[in-house]
């Protein structure tokens, strides 16, 4: 997820858009649970939902190079607010 700066929030007000090139990203690799998704029940961390990594980084170039060290090709992503993923 990317970490917004006050630059973001400037930029929101003003009708813009911010680029940071050095963006901090914290990134997290889950599991969910069949059971919980096909019976729509809450997840929660250890129980419907489990952190197998995290990492935090600093830029796009970073971000591509941590995927590829976890074997995640950056166009099998989907964005967070296309999935019914609970954050």
């Amino acid at each position: 997820m990317p970490q917004s700066e006050l630059v973001d929030y400037q930029a929101q007000r003003e009708g813009w858009k911010a680029r940071v090139p050095d963006r901090r990203f914290v990134t997290y690799w889950r599991e969910y649970s069949r059971q919980h998704i096909e019976n729509d029940w809450d997840f929660v961390r250890g129980d419907g939902m489990w952190e197998l990594k995290s990492a935090e980084v600093g830029g796009e170039p970073a971000l591509e190079e941590l995927l590829q060290e976890w074997g995640i090709p950056p166009e099998a992503l989907t964005y967070l607010w296309k999935t019914d993923i609970p954050e």
